[in-house]
């Protein structure tokens, strides 16, 4: 079974899931609000430094996320449609290195791999495979440990794009482009300064297709000293997934192994 491919978190569900039957309604309903609620004037936030700088200090700051050097993720996935449901994990390690593994019963495995400058995938039903291209761009920008901190050294360019509604409340949109030149949307919300949503467009079997990523539940992890979102919902033309992320530990042991390359 032959699945989609993009980025960050999103990314990585969008790389471990192929969708089956059509979803539109969502998709319809978040389309209009934007077009119905987006402004035309830029926002007294509208500086993209200042945004992200809100950001970083929203989840906990640099220095806070400088302190972990492993990450263990572990919680639930519901499919729909048709629903089914699952388990995933994810594993990280300083800088770059990340494994994430989808376990749905009636599918079977997915995972993707990320190591340094390499990547592999195994989509449910298939044989492991390399990435390259904007496959790999992204899902290296997923695998970097410091992200929520340091967005702007993973894109070439990022600049302000007004403002929208996300879930009843204002957001400031800032537009990031990656060096490979996908363009990603992200929505910070201008009461909390986090990031609540990302519109990103994959390139899958069915042609281009418009995916948007819902982050929420953000919990404070007193362990580690940021804040994490443990809900992540993501929609396209044809489906809706919805992670809900029961542990997220730091600077635990992860087996090493757990990164290396498939044989083959």
């Amino acid at each position: 079974m032959k699945s989609p491919a993009k980025n960050r978190i999103s990314w990585m569900l969008c790389a471990c899931i192929a969708w089956v039957s059509a979803s539109a309604i969502f998709f319809a309903t978040q389309s209009a609000a934007q077009s119905t609620n987006q402004r035309t004037s830029v926002s007294k936030s509208g500086s993209v430094d200042l945004i992200l700088d809100r950001y970083a200090n929203a989840v906990g700051g640099l220095s806070a996320w400088k302190k972990s050097t492993t990450r263990v993720v572990k919680g639930n996935v519901e499919l729909s449609p048709p629903t089914m449901t699952g388990k995933v994990e994810l594993y990280q390690a300083a800088p770059d290195k990340m494994f994430f593994r989808m376990t749905v019963p009636r599918l079977g495995i997915a995972w993707v791999l990320v190591n340094g400058d390499a990547g592999w995938q195994k989509d449910f039903g298939s044989e492991p495979r390399r990435l390259s291209g904007n496959e790999l761009s992204d899902a290296k920008i997923d695998a970097d440990f410091y992200k929520e901190v340091e967005l702007r050294r993973l894109y070439s360019r990022m600049e302000y794009g007004g403002t929208a509604i996300v879930d009843s409340k204002s957001a400031d949109m800032v537009r990031a482009f990656t060096a490979a030149g996908q363009s990603h949307t992200l929505y910070f919300d201008q009461d909390t300064g986090l990031l609540v949503r990302e519109d990103f467009v994959s390139i899958t079997a069915h042609g281009p297709e418009t995916v948007h990523t819902l982050f929420s539940d953000y919990r404070d992890l007193k362990d580690a000293g940021i804040k994490y979102p443990f809900s992540v919902k993501q929609v396209n033309q044809r489906a809706i997934q919805t992670l809900h992320f029961e542990d997220v530990l730091h600077n635990i042991t992860v087996d090493n192994s757990l990164f290396t390359p498939p044989a083959h």
